[in-house]
């Protein structure tokens, strides 16, 4: 495999990662209402909120950063 075959790969698998994140998001943010509207503790829905939040964030800049290389080199 080449070094385009091998970034055009790493890019997939990104986009799948981002893809699975934002679902995982929603279905978190729907746990998180539910929680909330039956008065349970919030704290642990939240942070695994934001913990998938900063995850897809660093896959967002992952992207980025992979097309950047694949356009410069």
């Amino acid at each position: 495999m080449d070094h385009a075959q091998l970034q055009k790969k790493q890019l997939s698998a990104t986009d799948s990662h981002i893809a699975e994140a934002k679902a995982l998001i929603a279905r978190q943010r729907a746990v998180l209402a539910r929680a909330r509207a039956v008065g349970f503790p919030l704290e642990t829905p939240q942070a695994t909120l934001d913990a998938l939040e900063s995850s897809l964030l660093m896959f967002e800049k992952h992207r980025e950063w992979t097309i950047s290389n694949m356009m410069n080199g």
